[in-house]
């Protein structure tokens, strides 16, 4: 994965980025084939992604290699899987 993307991660985090902005980079890098997604993930629309606060603490983590960047994308995966971060298509 890029390196921009843990600094990414630091600014949603953080609040100096929103939800959309976050959500609509990670959908650049699904739709660029740089971040890979199996293809049972059904891909909708975004529509209003309000991402769970507890993962800002996942990405403050990564950001701070606190955490794999595995970790960071297993959490990710879980929120695309479960429709709560949608992908547009």
């Amino acid at each position: 994965m890029p390196s921009w993307v843990k600094q990414y991660a630091h600014l949603w985090s953080t609040g100096e980025i929103t939800d959309s902005q976050f959500t609509s980079r990670i959908t650049e890098l699904i739709q660029k084939k740089i971040l890979l997604l199996s293809d049972d993930i059904i891909k909708t629309k975004n529509s209003d992604n309000n991402i769970p606060s507890w993962f800002k603490n996942t990405a403050t983590w990564y950001s701070n290699e606190t955490i794999t960047e595995d970790d960071f994308l297993l959490g990710l995966q879980f929120l695309i899987e479960k429709k709560i971060i949608t992908i547009q298509t």
